[in-house]
């Protein structure tokens, strides 16, 4: 019997050499966070399975321990790995230091990563999901996007948070 927590620790070790292993295979793409999502959820499953067949006498314990340790360290690796690809506060930050000690480091940032880049690169993304669409010069909301706004508005309304919807 592997201790405790070593099939969730197995389980996090697998997807990262997965993942690492998918980053090489197609170097030209960073695998989205879809990608990510889909990989844990097979892996956590797999583990699950795993662990009914090889401790048939303490597997609820073990399936429920392991997959929270397992659910755990992926989700907080998912969240940085996201957070890292896809956030302007972050690429404006790696910029200025980049720049480090120049008279004008934030203004030289600012230059690669302006007020219309944000915006652009926000609405691009959106546009990528599926949510937006140009029609000539204009941005147009999608039945999907509709469909996650509505979704949105509903979480924010439940949760009392914020504006929206």
């Amino acid at each position: 019997m592997i201790e405790a927590f070593g099939y969730g620790v197995a389980a996090v070790v697998a997807y990262v050499v997965i993942l690492a292993a998918l980053i090489h295979v197609w170097p030209r793409r960073t695998p989205g966070v879809p990608v990510l999502l889909v990989l844990w959820i097979a892996i956590g499953a797999l583990t699950g399975v795993v662990i009914v067949l090889v401790e048939p006498l303490a597997w609820p314990t073990l399936v429920l321990t392991n997959l929270a340790v397992y659910g755990f360290l992926v989700e907080a690796f998912i969240f940085t790995y996201a957070v890292t690809l896809a956030s302007l506060s972050v690429k404006l930050t790696v910029a200025l230091i980049e720049h480090g000690t120049e008279h004008d480091a934030f203004g030289k940032a600012l230059q690669h990563y302006s007020a219309d880049f944000f915006l652009d690169h926000r609405l691009q993304r959106l546009v990528e999901q599926g949510l937006l669409c140009r029609s000539g010069e204009r941005y147009c909301v999608t039945p999907r996007g509709r469909t996650w706004a509505h979704a949105g508005a509903l979480v924010k309304q439940l949760l009392a948070v914020g504006d929206g919807g």
